[in-house]
């Protein structure tokens, strides 16, 4: 896992296809995250965030949001449930609400 974290970090564009690198950091930090090690796991979902396409799917995105939650990271959870929200999907629309709502107000990032 560690090589395939080195080698997504020195692939020489980024932006060459943000949709296979967001993929390939979720898979790598839900492989971490399997193994317990849950700073390399944060660290990829991170990553993973960070090179997202603009049509990532809010199912892919609504896994990185329970994994944040799994993490105890309730805002990063709430920042990626607000992707999930914000997706254009009404029925993943309502799913990022009703968990956003039951976080509070105090929590929820504004769209």
């Amino acid at each position: 896992a560690a090589l395939v974290e080195s080698t997504l970090n020195r692939a020489p564009n980024p932006q060459a296809n943000l949709a296979d690198r967001f993929l390939k950091y979720n898979q790598l930090a839900q492989v971490y995250l399997a193994l317990g090690q849950n700073e390399a796991a944060e660290r990829n979902f991170d990553a993973a965030l960070a090179n997202r396409p603009p049509d990532a799917s809010p199912e892919a995105l609504y896994a990185v949001a329970g994994a944040y939650q799994r993490l105890l990271r309730p805002e990063k959870y709430a920042q990626a449930l607000a992707l999930v929200r914000d997706s254009g999907e009404d029925f993943w629309k309502k799913i990022a609400e009703g968990e956003l709502a039951s976080l509070g107000s105090a929590a929820q990032p504004q769209p």
